[in-house]
C-alpha cells in the first residue's frame, strides 16, 4: 500500500464517483514507485463492481483519462502505473521500456499537480465553486451547475462524431469476422453450429453474458485480454503441437468446454509470455557480450582479457 499515492490522488485526482474509487483501490496495491500488478477480481472486490466486466470498463475510462497507464501482461495481472503521482514524484509516467495499452502524454510534475485551467469552461454538467467575487459579494454562497451549448446539427463536431463512431462500427465488424474466420478454420467441424460458434466468439472476447452459463463464469482469462484472430491460430497450432505425441490415427479435436478452454488457454499464454521472456533475455545476454567485445577486443565466455598476463604489464 502506498499512503503517499493515496493522498495524492484525493489531492490532485479529477476523477469522482467509482471511477475514482477505483484508481484509489489499485493506489491501494501499489508501491511508493507508482506501480501495483492486482488482479481483476481483487480490483473488482475492492471497488465494489458486481462482474469483472464492469471493473474492467471502469478501468478502461480511468486509463483514457490519463491518470493510469496500463501495461498489458497475457497469461497474468496486467501492470498498472499511476501516471500523474510518479510525475509528482519526479519520475516518468512509466519507464522508457514499457509498452502501455495507450500512448503516455507528455506531462510535467507542475502539470500533473496543478489545478485546472480557470480560463477553460468546466467539462459539461460538472459542479464548480463560486467564484471569489460572488463569495464576497453578500449574496448566499451556492454551488453553481455549468453547462456547454451542444453544437448546431449542422456544425463539424457532430459530423465528425458521427464519423468516429462509424468507424468504431466498422473496425468492430472488422475485428468480429476476422475472429469468426479463425474459429472456423479452427474448428471445422463446428461450422455449421452457430450456436456455439457465437457462444465461444463472445467467451473469447469477454462478453458472454450470465444467461450463458458456464461461458460467462470461466471467460475472466478474456474480460481484460480478449483474444485476437491471430492468437486463436496461435493457439490451434500450438495445440496441435501438444497433441502431437498422441496416437496418429485419432483425428485431433479443439477443446470446446469453457472449463478446458479456460485451462488450456492459460496454458498456452504462459508459455507464449515465457518464450518470449526467454528471447528477451537471449537477446540482453547477447548485448552485453557485443558491447563487452568492442570494450576489451574480444570476449570469451568463460574468461574476460585484458591483453597482457602476469607480470609482464606491470612497471618494472
Amino acid at each position: 500500500m502506498s499512503i503517499k499515492a493515496i493522498s495524492h490522488i484525493f489531492d490532485h485526482s479529477e476523477l469522482a464517483g467509482s471511477d475514482l474509487l477505483m484508481l484509489i483501490a489499485i493506489a491501494d496495491n501499489a508501491n511508493e514507485q507508482g506501480f501495483a500488478w492486482p488482479s481483476i477480481r481483487t480490483l473488482q472486490r475492492k471497488a465494489r463492481y458486481k462482474s469483472e466486466r464492469g471493473a474492467a470498463e471502469c478501468i478502461k475510462r480511468i486509463e483514457r483519462s490519463g491518470e493510469l497507464a496500463i501495461e498489458p501482461r497475457p497469461g497474468t495481472s496486467n501492470m498498472y502505473w499511476l501516471t500523474h503521482y510518479r510525475l509528482a514524484q519526479g519520475l516518468p509516467p512509466v519507464p522508457k521500456n514499457v509498452k502501455t495499452r495507450l500512448p503516455i502524454s507528455a506531462a510535467t510534475p507542475e502539470q500533473a499537480n496543478s489545478p485546472p485551467n480557470a480560463s477553460s469552461p468546466p467539462p459539461l454538467n460538472k459542479l464548480v465553486h463560486p467564484t471569489p467575487e460572488l463569495a464576497c459579494s453578500g449574496e448566499p454562497s451556492r454551488t453553481v451547475k455549468r453547462t456547454i451549448t451542444p453544437p448546431d446539427k449542422s456544425g463539424s463536431a457532430t459530423g465528425s462524431s458521427k464519423s468516429e463512431a462509424n468507424d468504431d462500427k466498422a473496425k468492430r465488424k472488422k475485428v468480429l469476422n476476422a475472429l469468426w474466420d479463425a474459429l472456423v478454420e479452427a474448428y471445422p467441424k463446428q461450422k455449421s453450429a452457430n450456436g456455439f460458434m457465437g457462444k465461444l466468439r463472445k467467451f473469447l472476447l469477454g462478453e458472454a453474458h450470465k444467461k450463458d452459463g458456464k461461458w460467462y463464469e470461466h471467460q475472466s482469462l478474456f474480460v481484460e485480454h480478449p483474444a485476437t484472430a491471430e492468437e486463436v491460430k496461435a493457439f490451434a497450432q500450438w495445440w496441435k503441437n501438444e497433441r502431437a505425441d498422441l496416437d496418429a490415427k485419432k483425428p485431433l479435436t479443439m477443446p470446446t468446454s469453457p472449463e478446458i478452454l479456460e485451462k488450456r488457454w492459460a496454458e498456452f499464454r504462459a508459455d507464449v509470455k515465457a518464450k518470449a521472456d526467454r528471447e528477451a533475455e537471449r537477446v540482453e545476454q547477447q548485448q552485453k557480450r557485443e558491447e563487452q567485445s568492442g570494450e576489451f577486443g574480444y570476449y570469451n565466455d568463460d574468461v574476460i582479457e585484458f591483453g597482457g598476463r602476469g607480470d609482464d604489464n606491470q612497471d618494472d
